[in-house]
């Protein structure tokens, strides 16, 4: 997760993507204390569309 910068997550369902993508960001944040946000892009399939997640350590 150290060089991990971006992620990207792809799923059926906003719910499921945003808990997921939530998973991710406290993975980066657990795996680099200096790291102030994460940046998750989320995809949804189903209605191809996208969403840029913005995550920030302070919540």
């Amino acid at each position: 997760w150290r060089d991990i910068d971006i992620v990207i997550e792809v799923k059926n369902d906003w719910r499921d993507l945003i808990k997921q993508a939530a998973t991710y960001a406290r993975a980066l944040f657990c795996s680099n204390w200096t790291r102030s946000f994460a940046l998750v892009i989320g995809v949804n399939q189903v209605s191809k569309s996208a969403r840029f997640m913005f995550f920030h350590r302070g919540g």
